[in-house]
């Protein structure tokens, strides 16, 4: 999806929108069971409260940079078309770039120091 142009056909587009999506759904129901297994009963209740201010705090933030980032990318000397296709594969790039610096932080930091 970072590389989309006038010549991607809607239909594509939109399918790889959806599996992001459907993607994002099954992320955000596995998540809190995951965390539930981890925690004594008695914590329980703060441990989801947590998860669930936690997740909605990165939503938070991932919408405001992800906005900040688009509207950067597009300008008004650019067609109509141009200008979603720039925004787009800027909002879709950095966040590549965000889960590979995520991906990376969990294999070299938090992987050795559960060990």
């Amino acid at each position: 999806l970072s590389f989309t142009n006038r010549s991607t056909s809607l239909l594509l587009f939109y399918t790889m929108l959806a599996l992001t999506g459907i993607a994002e759904s099954l992320r955000a129901v596995s998540v809190t069971p995951t965390a539930q297994q981890t925690l004594a009963p008695q914590d329980m209740g703060i441990g989801t409260s947590l998860l669930s201010f936690a997740n909605s705090l990165s939503n938070l933030l991932a919408s405001a940079v992800f906005g900040i980032v688009y509207d950067l990318n597009v300008t008004e000397a650019r067609p109509d078309a141009l200008m979603a296709a720039s925004g787009v594969n800027a909002v879709f790039l950095t966040a590549s770039l965000v889960s590979f610096g995520g991906l990376a932080l969990v294999l070299l930091v938090l992987r050795r120091q559960l060990k």
